[in-house]
């Protein structure tokens, strides 16, 4: 899903070991990995744009990544 330019939300059901790309979306873009077997959330800091970012998410299974534009 994505409001382009301002918040992306990724999904990786077999676990969050992916390369973001965000080249064209300048700025940066404040980053939090959420578990949905646990609920919990995990800040990941912040990314910078136009470039692409390789992200591992901190713990192991199904795994949604949301950035937000800051």
């Amino acid at each position: 899903l994505a409001n382009p330019g301002r918040e992306y939300l990724f999904f990786f059901p077999a676990g969050g070991h992916e390369g973001i790309d965000l080249w064209g979306q300048p700025g940066r873009y404040s980053a939090e990995w959420f578990e949905p077997a646990t609920g919990k959330s995990y800040d990941n800091g912040v990314l910078e744009g136009d470039r692409r970012h390789a992200l591992s998410a901190p713990f192991a299974g199904m795994s949604l990544l949301y950035l937000r534009r800051s």
